[in-house]
């Protein structure tokens, strides 16, 4: 199966919230350590999309696996990293979410939350201030 996040929301996410939560990813995306690592789609020259409904990004080329899509929409759904090195922004949009989304969001992984699978994108999402 791979190594796998999960995320569900069981209502539409508020719009002001998301546009705040959408902000905060694209200061993510900025960042030295994810700039030039993210794409639209793994074989798109495309920048990784962050709006006011939609996140959506893959790891360019090789250094890609599933696609992560995350919309202000109910979700009961995953995405595959296999720990490639977009791994580390998929858990820190997830930790974003889980940061603008409070009481709205369940995020669990196969990896360990608390340790070493997680700690670099805790660390990135630590970079992110928000508003």
């Amino acid at each position: 199966m791979g190594y796998t996040h999960y995320w569900t929301t069981t209502t539409e996410l508020p719009a002001i919230a998301f546009q705040a939560f959408f902000a905060d990813v694209v200061k993510l995306f900025a960042l030295p350590e994810v700039k030039g690592l993210l794409a639209y789609e793994s074989d798109s020259t495309r920048a990784p999309l962050a709006d006011n409904d939609q996140v959506q990004f893959n790891g360019r080329g090789e250094q890609s696996h599933e696609t992560f899509i995350f919309t202000r929409g109910p979700q009961d759904t995953f995405c595959k990293t296999a720990y490639k090195p977009y791994d580390v922004a998929v858990v820190a949009v997830l930790l974003l979410a889980k940061r603008h989304f409070k009481g709205l969001i369940s995020v669990w992984s196969d990896g360990d939350r608390d340790g070493a699978d997680w700690a670099p994108g805790r660390a990135l999402a630590a970079q992110i201030k928000s508003k």
